[in-house]
């Protein structure tokens, strides 16, 4: 395992990029086939013969898990405790995967997502009770690990606080483009979606001005142009009458 040093990317919110670089570049330099466990698809677990296994097969086996050992020991040197939860157990190119799905994201999309997948876990069928507590930390883990590590717990109420507003909002057309509009924002907080509440409410109220002023301007139209028909209808008949 490669040793903390000066040189060394860890992982935090909005580095993706560069901790990619530096983990890509960290294994290729490592002696070991530590990459190939990384990119693609990944280096499937050769498979080695339970009753008469070749010196071929164990020689295979042994590099593929140096390369795990290597590839894990770097990634687990760069990231922080929460990531570490995050990946326990899992294998190299598991834990690559986990750690991307949780970071290679804009960072108000990151969060909102995962908010989202943490206010929907629910118990299932026959699932037992552990089970389903470990889905909820494995949720925990993951929205840990897309906050600044400088998150306080009056930042992190305000950033709930700024997801359930967005996510009991009425179902409308409107209401769904202010979602996704702020999804896509660096910083989803309950001060942003004050300003934007504002703005939008402002925004509303005009349109709706503007558009009863243009309905009744139709209605205007509509009422002058019926009783010129009504005049000329008037006036026929007074016409028709003098006639007979």
């Amino acid at each position: 395992m490669p040793s903390t040093t000066d040189k060394t990317v860890v992982l935090t919110e909005g580095n993706w990029d560069a901790w990619e670089s530096y983990v890509e570049d960290t294994c290729l330099s490592s002696g070991q086939l530590a990459w190939k466990c990384l990119e693609g698809s990944g280096w499937t677990e050769p498979v080695v013969s339970t009753t008469s296994p070749t010196d071929f097969e164990r020689k295979e086996h042994l590099e593929w898990e140096k390369s795990q050992n290597a590839a894990k020991g770097i990634i687990r040197s760069s990231i922080s405790e929460p990531n570490k939860r995050l990946i326990k157990g899992m294998t190299a190119f598991d834990a690559y995967a986990a750690l991307k799905a949780a970071h290679n994201l804009s960072t108000g999309d990151c969060q909102y997502q995962l908010l989202q997948t943490f206010a929907s876990i629910h118990q299932t069928h026959k699932e037992n009770l552990p089970e389903y507590l470990s889905r909820s930390q494995i949720a925990r883990d993951h929205l840990l690990t897309a906050l600044p590590s400088t998150t306080t717990a009056a930042d992190l109420l305000s950033i709930i606080v700024a997801f359930f507003s967005l996510q009991n909002l009425e179902d409308t057309k409107e209401n769904q483009s202010l979602r996704d509009t702020l999804q896509r924002t660096t910083n989803i907080s309950e001060a942003t979606l004050e300003t934007v509440h504002r703005k939008e409410q402002t925004l509303r109220t005009t349109n709706a001005i503007v558009a009863k002023q243009e309905s009744a301007k139709r209605v205007k139209v509509v009422n002058a142009a019926a009783s010129r028909e009504d005049s000329n209808s008037n006036s026929n008949n007074n016409n028709n009458n003098n006639n007979n």
